[in-house]
């Protein structure tokens, strides 16, 4: 993700723990794990539910996603627009919503489609 030219929303349900709000810790966990480039910082979006997240999706017109909870991909793609992916993990291994096993791997998707202004 370091070298992406794509806008990146991060839209977190994580809880705040120790006094940390979760946007600061999501933006630390980002930065430590190579996803919070200087050049190109995600948005990053502190919600109170996993079910608050299809709003900001529709209020930023967001086309791509990528969530680990079935529930919250089978929601947002409700969106006509939007294409969200199941991210492989071992607490949704029953669904058989379309996966990806890595960052990357939903990055190449995404590029596979092309940006809205190039078509």
């Amino acid at each position: 993700m370091q070298n992406t030219n794509h806008e990146i929303y991060f839209i977190t349900s994580r809880k705040s723990t120790g006094g940390v709000g979760s946007r600061p810790q999501t933006i630390l966990w980002l930065y430590n794990h190579g996803l919070y480039p200087k050049n190109n910082p995600p948005t990053v979006i502190a919600v109170n539910g996993a079910k608050e997240k299809r709003k900001y999706i529709e209020e930023y017109r967001i086309d791509f996603g990528v969530d680990d909870l079935p529930s919250t991909v089978i929601d947002v793609n409700m969106l006509s627009w939007h294409h969200c992916y199941l991210m492989n993990r071992s607490w949704n291994q029953n669904s058989n919503i379309t996966r990806v096993n890595s960052l990357q791997e939903f990055l190449d998707i995404v590029d596979s489609f092309g940006r809205p202004e190039d078509t």
